[in-house]
C-alpha cells in the first residue's frame, strides 16, 4: 500500500468518525453520542499508523482505543462572533490562539469579574495582547445579560 493511498484512507475514516460524532451529538443524547465514541473505539480506526498495512489488517476491535471521549464532542455547534458571556470552555478553544489554558483563564477572569462588559476587556486577561486581541475581535462578542 503506497503511503499516499494509506494516507486517503485515514483521512476517509477521519471524516466518518467525525461525521458519525456530530450525528450523535445532534441527535440530543449523551447515551447515543457515547456509544458511538464507544463503537468508534472498539473499532479502532483512529489510532492506526499511515502505511502501516499489518494494522490496516487487523481485525475491529483489535486497536488501540480511540482518544475521543463524549466530552470532546461538542453538543452544539459553535458560531462567532461568540458571545464571552456565554461561551463554553470548549467554544473559547474554538478560537485561534486560545488553548485549554488561557480559555481557563477567560473563564475564570468572567467568573470572578461578573463577565464581560465589553470586547476590550479581554485584554485585561494574562495571555492576550495585542496582536492577539486583534485577531480575537473580529470572532468575539460581549453581550452583557441585565
Amino acid at each position: 500500500m503506497t503511503l499516499l493511498k494509506a494516507l486517503m484512507i485515514n483521512v476517509l475514516m477521519l471524516a466518518v468518525t467525525v461525521g458519525v460524532l456530530y450525528w450523535a451529538a445532534e441527535r440530543g443524547s449523551d447515551r447515543e453520542s457515547a456509544q458511538a465514541v464507544a463503537l468508534l473505539a472498539q473499532a479502532g480506526s483512529l489510532d492506526r499508523e499511515a502505511g502501516d498495512e499489518d494494522a490496516a489488517a487487523t481485525r475491529p476491535g483489535s486497536g488501540k482505543p480511540v482518544s475521543a471521549t463524549a466530552r470532546s464532542v461538542a453538543l452544539r455547534p459553535t458560531t462567532f462572533p461568540l458571545d464571552l458571556n456565554a461561551a463554553r470552555l470548549e467554544d473559547l478553544m474554538e478560537l485561534p490562539g486560545i488553548g485549554e489554558e488561557l480559555a481557563q483563564r477567560l473563564v475564570e477572569y468572567r467568573r470572578s469579574h461578573g463577565g464581560f462588559r465589553s470586547v476590550e476587556e479581554l485584554r485585561k486577561v494574562r495571555g492576550i495582547g495585542a496582536k492577539r486581541m486583534e485577531r480575537l475581535r473580529p470572532l468575539v462578542t460581549a453581550r452583557v445579560t441585565p
